[in-house]
């Protein structure tokens, strides 16, 4: 029998191949490095940071704005680090950290686990849309910016991932550009209702013409489709020009209450072989989701939280009060995307965006954030009404530079 060269299998070849055997191996070894890291052609990436998608591990995921219940999410809301939700129409969806995932080991369509998981993404729908109009759509998006996608920009690209959908039946997941003028549709199939199962795309290189960021903007647009009417279904497979998220296949899965859409191990890389999903740290997957969205509560505490009074923990930042005003200097400890973030204050200890004074236990009005840049801000505060000079000042906030 002939020897068929295999660079994925560690016992062969043996010391004592020939030249020509040994020759036909390093062939094979540099064709498998050469799909792993977009050789031939593609852009070099490097392989143990293959992955364009930031936070698409929902166990790693930080979930900054909280892991419980995201009730009612409103069009244009994040939940999920880097996964936002857009709809046009009267269904409403919660949206959860939900404590499930494929099991380690689990086969579908000859591709195994192999990353062992505890988390997903899951969309609840609360009030159903049994008929979408024409213009009507559901999606969760995770946005690539200019600069990251500029890796992977004009080669082909896979996309890989599970998912346990309540409805079966044909899904769509939409690739869209900054300009929303060019637009790629995939449809996938959920065989079995709520059972985990796998999924590869195949992206086709995307274009050069249309309008396309490759700097602090939208590099590339990833959505994941739920309902879609008429009006952005096209055909799937090609880049196409327009605003298009589905085709005419696309279920509406927004049609009974209690219908659950779950996705969880999502991966975008370079090449035509989707790879092991790459597991970032958790510490990684933060400082990457930090240049997006920053906050001072304790991981796992959701902002708005009231933390009280009494320092440690209690408060984001402690300033010590004037006769009149304060300016309190924030040092970001992630450098932001843009110089645009939306810095929102919060009270630790009442609803308000005031800035609280901890010696006397009241508000210290706060006129808002000004100086803001990529790595810093200052809060500034005016009236010391019932305080003197000295006295500690707490706050908690916000900062948002998402696409």
């Amino acid at each position: 029998m002939a020897y068929t060269p295999d660079p994925t299998d560690v016992t062969n070849p043996l010391d004592t191949v020939d030249a020509s055997t040994a020759a036909a191996e390093f062939r094979a070894l540099k064709g498998y490095l050469s799909t792993l890291v977009g050789g031939g052609g593609f852009p070099e990436v490097n392989v143990f940071r293959k992955n364009a998608i930031i936070g698409g591990d929902f166990d790693t995921n930080p979930w900054q704005r909280g892991v419980g219940n995201f009730v009612g999410v409103a069009d244009g809301v994040y939940t999920a680090d880097r996964w936002k939700r857009n709809k046009i129409g009267t269904m409403v969806e919660d949206v959860i950290q939900f404590a499930d995932a494929p099991v380690l080991g689990t086969v579908y369509k000859n591709r195994t686990a192999d990353n062992f998981a505890v988390n997903c993404f899951q969309a609840n729908v609360t009030t159903a849309e049994a008929v979408l109009g024409a213009g009507n759509t559901s999606i969760y998006s995770h946005i690539i910016e200019g600069y990251n996608f500029k890796l992977f920009a004009q080669v082909p690209l896979i996309l890989s991932f599970w998912h346990k959908h309540t409805k079966a039946g044909t899904y769509c997941v939409a690739c869209r550009n900054s300009g929303t003028d060019r637009s790629f549709v995939a449809e996938y199939t959920q065989a079995v209702a709520d059972t985990w199962e796998y999924d590869s795309i195949a992206v086709p290189a995307s274009p050069a013409a249309g309008t396309w960021n490759y700097t602090t903007g939208i590099g590339l647009n990833i959505s994941f489709v739920r309902g879609c009417g008429a009006t952005f279904q096209t055909a799937a497979g090609v880049w196409t020009v327009g605003n298009f998220i589905a085709t005419a296949n696309q279920v509406n899965s927004l049609d009974t209450i209690g219908n659950k859409f779950r996705i969880t191990l999502v991966q975008l890389e370079v090449g035509s072989i989707a790879s092991k999903f790459e597991r970032r740290s958790f510490q990684e997957e933060l400082s990457l989701c930090q240049r997006y969205f920053q906050k001072t509560y304790a991981q796992g505490i959701t902002p708005g939280t009231l933390t009280g009074t009494g320092g440690g923990e209690s408060f984001g930042i402690i300033g010590k009060a004037g006769a009149t005003g304060q300016a309190i200097f924030v040092k970001l400890p992630v450098v932001m995307r843009s110089t645009s973030s939306v810095i929102t204050l919060f009270n630790p200890s009442r609803a308000n965006a005031q800035v609280d004074n901890e010696s006397i236990n009241a508000d210290h009005t706060a006129s808002g954030a000004a100086g803001v840049r990529e790595s810093s801000f200052i809060i500034n505060t005016t009236g010391n009404a019932g305080g003197a000079v000295g006295d500690i000042m707490g706050v908690h906030w916000t900062a948002d530079a998402e696409l």
